[in-house]
């Protein structure tokens, strides 16, 4: 399957030497640290929009395709929620960037850097949130608005067109 491929470029020796320094498994009797991203990774890839939708979206998948996926057990809803909030968001971030450097490396690290081939985009995005996704919450303003939102900063490698960096 396409989602097991995808998988496949992950080396299982970068999430664990993440899940290591994090200290994720701490804790953990089933749902370890090698669970949650794959858990969030089938999440996006097949467009989960809830923590029921994922969870009976991995038990229909069937038993043998999750054995497949490095899993060994179904999440339980309770369980993915508690690792949702207990788990850092640190912990994601210092895997993608341990997977960026494998893939990539730093630009400043290989020979031969040219302009060309090495360019990174800075980009600064707003997110407001307060428009549609929390309509009652906010100071308003003067103007009688409603102010608040997200700040994002991307350092994009423009080559690749992924992000390298994003705060």
């Amino acid at each position: 399957p396409v989602f097991t491929q995808l998988l496949s470029c992950i080396p299982r020796t970068v999430i664990d030497s993440t899940v290591k320094e994090y200290g994720v498994n701490r804790y953990c009797k089933r749902f370890m640290g090698y669970d949650h991203p794959v858990t969030m990774l089938y999440a996006g890839f097949f467009g989960a929009q809830s923590i029921r939708e994922l969870v009976t979206g991995l038990q229909a998948y069937g038993v043998n395709k999750v054995n497949h996926l490095g899993l060994k057990h179904f999440p339980r809803r309770s369980t993915l929620s508690d690792a949702n909030k207990r788990r850092d968001e640190q912990f994601f971030g210092a895997l993608y960037h341990k997977l960026y450097d494998y893939y990539y490396g730093l630009p400043d690290s290989r020979k031969g850097f040219s302009i060309e081939k090495d360019l990174f985009i800075i980009d600064s995005t707003t997110v407001h949130l307060f428009n549609s996704v929390m309509r009652g919450a906010g100071s308003p303003s003067a103007s009688g608005k409603k102010k608040g939102g997200a700040k994002a900063h991307v350092l994009v490698n423009a080559k690749h067109d992924i992000p390298a960096f994003v705060v």
